[in-house]
């Protein structure tokens, strides 16, 4: 609007209403709010009555330097300098036409003045001090900042002097909006954060183990333990959706009825809702429905596609001014602009006000002692699994024993995923239905092993229903203390394999690990079998396939030391067995027998793929 005299209005604003003259001044009422900057305080506001200064239009009064509220009929020439200190001190009187609610007009206006230094009376100091922080105000910081936006492009096209001073201030503003948004941000976070640790009732690990492996099982055990105590599923979380309705039933005192026109909104589907708020985004007067508390999640869901679209109609102006003739490209490049600065605003501000919803739910959730309720549901339903199904109940305590003694965080199990799916994913696969090694012939290992013996054995000729080679068995004592058992695995050659061990007398143990190879891999396997089976007996014997395996066994548990090189690479959790193997041995637990051709405790002496079925 600066620059040389204007006698008529901008291109597509047209008077409704000539008021009566005051001096120099003129007031006019416009058939839709302009966006202008006061000649005199400098500030910019939206309204649709302006005041020129001796008819120029290129200067323009707003309705504070103007002598208090536009339209009061009391203000002359002569008082407008005396009255606008009081009409500054009173913001909240200014109501002009505006797209958006008035609040976050005036506190735009504020934010660009901010901006571009200029100094506040003490009234606008003290609204801007007391909304700062509130999704309202960090909305009209975007709002302010897509003004600008527009008034740099056009500036652009009419070869302006002034885009880069505007262009300053617009980024500006660009970090002050995402300063603001991340410390409205970062103290939620912190908020939810103070009350998950207060909270301090983790699921125990049994209980996330149970509920990964029994699945419907347990689900179908916390119904009823839910129907049981009156409750429903829902209630044990704080709500995800709907939280705004969530709030209204569960606040006090209970909020009053919404408006026909805000249930009619929230029950919109996503796409119906986008077609609604593009509309009051490109009206010159908001709906007061669509501005309710109660569909933010509706503008948060849709943001997307509600921004999309006003940017495509923006992003098609900017890219092709040529649509148009001079004034009537800035008019039309102007009105898509401003309609997508106010999109952005609206979607923004619902953004945070879903935000800080959920932190109001999680402080009531809290408060109404849900956490410790939810804990003890899950623990019943837990116990009523573990009753019903004994074999996954002792399968469980197993693997969760196992993997603390090998866990470096053993301490902190119950709050790390991949704990709990490692012990869950062992429990599934000793559950599981497997094929006995007595059932097939082991066929030889197809890919040879670098470093593996090359000598071919012969193949067994006794039947394949044998446990195992009855010539083999006459190797072992028939001492009653005795165990004998037969490992095999299937290695993935990804670092993970999977392990079973089956005893003469129908014992069954499963398991799976990480290994770096193969070799590792049955020594791994190897050593397990010999510890689980060990317990009080004093000779255990192991029969596998892997030679280079169950020599290794043999000759650590003979010098009862585990030596730095063993032929081939292990990893540490192998190390670890072997050294809990030494342990044992040095506690006079396994009687070892003398002969090299014997089948000794704890491992094979190498037995042929074919004599270990």
């Amino acid at each position: 609007m600066e620059g040389s005299m204007a006698s008529r209005p901008p291109s597509g604003y047209q008077i409704r209403k000539v008021h009566p003259k005051l001096g120099e001044l003129q007031r006019y009422t416009l058939n839709k709010p302009l966006t202008f900057r006061c000649s005199r305080c400098q500030r910019t506001t939206m309204s649709s009555s302006v005041v020129t200064i001796g008819g120029d239009w290129s200067r323009l009064l707003c309705g504070r330097c103007y002598g208090g509220p536009v339209g009061s009929g009391k203000s002359a020439a002569p008082k407008a300098k005396a009255a606008g200190t009081s009409a500054r001190a009173q913001p909240e009187t200014h109501q002009p036409a505006s797209p958006l609610p008035r609040d976050m007009v005036w506190l735009a206006a504020l934010h660009r003045s901010v901006a571009e230094r200029k100094e506040l009376s003490p009234s606008e100091q003290e609204l801007y001090r007391r909304r700062a922080g509130e999704p309202a105000s960090i909305a009209a910081i975007r709002y302010a900042e897509g003004l600008l936006e527009i008034e740099v492009r056009i500036a652009e096209l009419t070869g302006g002097r002034a885009a880069e001073t505007l262009s300053r201030t617009r980024d500006e503003l660009a970090l002050r909006r995402v300063e603001a948004s991340e410390s409205f941000r970062a103290s939620r976070r912190h908020v939810r954060g103070e009350h998950a640790s207060a909270d301090s009732r983790p699921e125990s690990l049994p209980t996330q183990v149970v509920r990964d492996v029994a699945g419907s099982t347990f689900d179908a055990a916390l119904a009823q333990v839910l129907r049981r105590r009156g409750l429903r599923l829902v209630e044990l979380d704080p709500p995800a959706t709907d939280i705004w309705a969530w709030l209204r039933l569960n606040e006090k005192p209970v909020a009053p009825e919404v408006p026909a026109e805000v249930k009619r909104l929230r029950k919109l589907s996503q796409t119906d809702f986008t077609r609604e708020a593009v509309a009051d985004v490109n009206r010159w007067q908001h709906d007061e429905a669509l501005a309710h508390p109660a569909v933010a999640e509706q503008w948060a869901a849709c943001a997307d596609e509600i921004l999309a679209e006003t940017e495509r109609a923006y992003r098609s102006l900017q890219a092709d001014p040529s649509g148009g003739r001079g004034k009537e490209v800035a008019t039309r490049l102007r009105r898509a602009g401003e309609a997508h600065a106010r999109a952005s605003a609206r979607c923004l501000e619902a953004q945070l006000m879903v935000e800080d919803l959920q932190v109001q739910a999680i402080r009531i959730h809290r408060a109404r002692g849900i956490p410790k309720l939810r804990s003890d549901c899950l623990a019943e339903a837990t116990r009523a699994v573990r009753k019903g199904d004994s074999d996954l109940a002792r399968q469980v305590d197993r693997a969760i024993e196992e993997h603390r003694r090998g866990c470096p965080q053993r301490r902190d199990c119950e709050g790390r995923a991949g704990c709990v799916s490692s012990i869950a994913e062992a429990v599934r696969f000793r559950l599981a239905a497997v094929e006995l090694p007595a059932t097939e012939p082991l066929a030889p290992n197809a890919r040879p092993v670098e470093g593996a013996p090359s000598t071919q054995l012969a193949r067994c000729g006794h039947v394949r229903s044998a446990f195992i080679c009855p010539d083999l068995l006459k190797q072992v004592s028939t001492d009653l203390a005795r165990v004998v058992g037969v490992v095999d695995l299937a290695y993935r050659g990804e670092g993970r394999f999977a392990f079973a061990w089956v005893t003469e007398y129908g014992e069954l143990g499963t398991g799976a690990e990480h290994a770096i190879n193969e070799h590792d891999a049955w020594l791994q396997a190897t050593t397990r079998g010999v510890l689980d089976l060990g317990g009080d007996l004093s000779n255990v014997h192991i029969a596998c396939r892997d030679e280079r395996a169950a020599s290794v066994v043999r000759y650590v548990v003979d010098a009862r030391l585990v030596p730095e090189a063993l032929g081939f690479p292990v990893s540490q959790r192998t190390r670890d067995l072997l050294a809990a193997l030494v342990a044992r041995s040095v506690n006079g637990l396994f009687d070892l027998p003398v002969g090299g051709r014997q089948l000794s405790p704890l491992a094979a002496t190498g037995f042929s793929p074919t004599a270990a079925r």
